[in-house]
């Protein structure tokens, strides 16, 4: 079973206004922006051992970047486990500045109907034997982005053997299909792009069906308790398509054909 401490987190209004350009979405809130601030408060230096147990889902990811879409993995989970008591989600937070996500998570799962399933927020970088951990510990790798230019915790969850949770678009179509894991439904989406101060419409994004990853989580966790032999076959395939996608022998092999390639370019010039 797993002991969580419940955070406590104060807040205070500020009252001056200040104008900024459009953040960074790969940053935390400047400070001084109007609203609700958290304060974090003061924690000595310490030690804790966190056992995970049941049917894990992880991902790790930087909260403040836009396209992870954290709100549709929580409460998507929240909602199919309500009533599951070893179903966990844990979210690996990938941002040194932590106070302002984990307060908005905490505000999202407050805000959700009650549920039985446990949702742990890790914040801290992990030793490679503790990383090493939570991926032995974890069933199922998730991902809701709205876009992704590869995915690299993703792909490292792979090619370890864990299934995925996860859409089929942008630099996941390399990799992901119901072979290796459960597709999320998606559709393109009208967006502006992250560093526009007009927020102009000119892209589009990848938008989550909501209901097809509550039903991703479900049929994984059913497949994980209920029939062993397919998670076996979905480990076993998300091994192998990882390494002929990115493993060390097939990036060497692309990479001399690349370089004999420009050499016999530069040959003809």
């Amino acid at each position: 079973m797993i002991s969580l401490a419940i955070l406590m987190f104060f807040t205070q209004r500020v009252s001056e206004r200040v104008k900024l350009e459009p953040g960074n979405p790969v940053e935390p809130p400047h400070p001084s922006a109007q609203g609700l601030v958290p304060k974090m408060p003061t924690w000595a230096p310490g030690e804790c051992v966190l056992e995970l147990s049941g049917v894990v889902f992880t991902a790790l990811f930087n909260p403040y970047d836009g396209r992870k879409n954290w709100a549709d993995m929580l409460t998507a989970f929240c909602s199919a486990f309500r009533d599951t008591e070893d179903a966990t989600l844990v979210f690996k937070l990938g941002h040194r500045e932590y106070e302002s996500a984990m307060h908005d998570m905490l505000i999202w799962l407050a805000r959700m109907p009650k549920f039985k399933c446990r949702v742990v927020l890790l914040q801290g970088y992990l030793e490679g034997k503790e990383f090493d951990n939570l991926i032995q510990a974890s069933a199922f790798a998730v991902n809701a982005s709205h876009g992704e230019g590869q995915c690299l915790p993703l792909m490292e969850f792979l090619s370890c053997g864990k299934p995925a949770v996860a859409p089929r678009h942008s630099a996941m179509l390399d990799y992901m299909d119901d072979d290796v894991g459960f597709v999320v439904s998606s559709w393109e989406d009208a967006t502006a792009w992250s560093h526009d101060p007009r927020l102009a419409y000119r892209t589009l994004r990848h938008q989550i069906d909501w209901d097809s990853l509550r039903s991703a989580y479900i049929a994984a966790y059913n497949c994980y308790r209920q029939t062993p032999e397919e998670y076996r076959r979905l480990s076993d395939n998300a091994i192998e398509r990882m390494r002929s996608h990115c493993s060390q022998a097939v990036t060497a092999k692309r990479l001399r054909e690349f370089l004999v390639m420009g050499a016999a370019h530069a040959a003809h010039a």
